[in-house]
This record gives C-alpha cells, sequence and structure tokens, in this order.
C-alpha cells in the first residue's frame, strides 16, 4: 500500500512539473509574438482573445500553435486566415 502511495504522490509532482513547463512554455510563445496587438478581454492592435476557441477553427489547439509560430505560411493555405488579414488590411 505504501508502495502505491509513494507511486501515486510521485506521478502527481511529475505531472505537476510537466503542466507548469507547458504553461511556461505557451505563456513565452503568447508573449513573444501576440501580446504586442492582443489582450485578453479588450480589443487592442488586434482583436481581443476571450472567446478565441469558440471562433473558427481555433478550438484545435494544433491549428493555433501553427498560426502563432509561422503566421505568413499559415496565411497562405488558409481561406479563413485570410479573410482575417484582408478585413484588417482594408
Amino acid at each position: 500500500m505504501a508502495h502505491k502511495l509513494a507511486l501515486l504522490v510521485v506521478s502527481f509532482f511529475v505531472f505537476s512539473i510537466v503542466s507548469f513547463q507547458q504553461h511556461c512554455s505557451r505563456q513565452s510563445l503568447f508573449n513573444s509574438k501576440c501580446a504586442s496587438c492582443h489582450q485578453g478581454f479588450k480589443a487592442a492592435t488586434g482583436p481581443a482573445l476571450a472567446g478565441l476557441e469558440q471562433r473558427a477553427k481555433w478550438a484545435d489547439h494544433n491549428e493555433l500553435l501553427k498560426w502563432m509560430n509561422n503566421p505568413a505560411d499559415y496565411i497562405s493555405g488558409d481561406a479563413y486566415t485570410k479573410g482575417l488579414m484582408a478585413s484588417i488590411n482594408q
């Protein structure tokens, strides 16, 4: 029983570290690529990000990360983001 409890505690500790690292990585990505134009709940240079996952395809975090890591490449192959950029540049 003590062995199982120790395994549970170690598993929880490892999971906590991994989750924290992922959060820091995402926060760093946001700060370096998005924060200069976007805020959470009010429009800035770019639109507010609250409710982002309910807009179009952004519920898929992989799509969002592709966009964040290389917007120009993503836009070139995606009609939705081409339309977003066209409406901003008018």
